[in-house]
């Protein structure tokens, strides 16, 4: 298609592609074709931007979901009893991805991404491929991970036909390996079978990625807790996460109620020292 063939008609119709509902993906699609349109406009290729400037309001922000160690524990219960009926899919391969994408602070896309080559269970870590931002990053656990690890490829072993270093660590029951999709599906069921929910006129209930949410805040807490130098440790938790810049890591620090309540304990002891008991 020529450029100036396009209308505001066709870019209105590539804007609401997805639903007719207005998304945050909705601004970030008008910016990049307002942008290009510019650009043309000031080259001569076109005479006029075809593209509405009457914006819609935006969405508010998804306000990320904390489970509670409670409701991760019947998360990962229910992943084994959601389905009520015969499936594709393996109740055993669903509750380690979840428990790996909450235990790794991965992404969704970066669970399922895994294939068996990338999990180094002697060295204790995973290596992440060309994830969000084209970046590659390795991904370190502790003996208790290595456990739950070593006991899912048990089973794996004795469950799938393919295992060669290539192979996808989920796989479904007809062989083929478990998309993206089908565990954004799955997810919502098991939240319902956990009875997991939220009542604060929040347009979206708890998601999957909110488990990555989860643990980057009780990293944060657990070193409250421990007296750690938060703000030195910042960069680390970044770097865990494969953020470039450590202001994309404090979307993940959602203020909850037991963080501010470490953090205000953590300054309460800087603040007043305990007095030496000799002098």
């Amino acid at each position: 298609m020529n450029l100036l063939e396009i209308t505001a008609s066709i870019t209105s119709d590539f804007l609401q592609s997805g639903g007719n509902e207005i998304t945050r993906k909705w601004f970030t699609r008008h910016a990049a074709l307002s942008g290009f349109f510019r650009w043309c406009m000031s080259r001569g290729y076109v005479s006029k931007i075809p593209l509405t400037m009457d914006k819609p309001k935006k969405p508010q922000r998804i306000t990320p979901y904390i489970y509670s160690d409670i409701e991760l524990k019947k998360l990962f219960s229910a992943a084994m009893t959601y389905q009520k009926r015969p499936s594709l899919t393996y109740p055993e391969c669903v509750k380690a991805i979840l428990q790996l994408t909450y235990v790794l602070g991965l992404r969704i896309s970066e669970t399922m991404s895994l294939r068996m080559k990338d999990v180094d269970l002697a060295n204790c870590c995973i290596t992440i491929h060309e994830s969000k931002f084209y970046t590659s990053r390795t991904v370190t656990f502790n003996e208790e991970v290595k456990r739950l690890i070593e006991k899912f490829f048990s089973w794996r072993k004795d469950n799938c036909k393919i295992s060669d270093e290539d192979t996808s660590l989920w796989i479904m029951c007809n062989g083929s390996s478990m998309r993206l999709n089908c565990i954004n599906g799955i997810f919502k069921k098991i939240r319902i079978e956990a009875g997991i929910s939220r009542n604060d006129n929040t347009r979206y209930q708890p998601r999957i990625h909110d488990l990555r949410h989860t643990f980057a805040v009780n990293r944060l807490r657990k070193w409250y807790q421990d007296g750690k130098d938060v703000q030195t440790l910042l960069p680390v938790l970044s770097t865990y996460l494969g953020h470039k810049q450590v202001s994309y890591t404090t979307v993940y620090l959602t203020m909850t109620t037991g963080l501010l309540s470490d953090a205000a304990n953590l300054f309460f002891e800087y603040a007043n020292p305990k007095t030496n008991q000799h002098e």
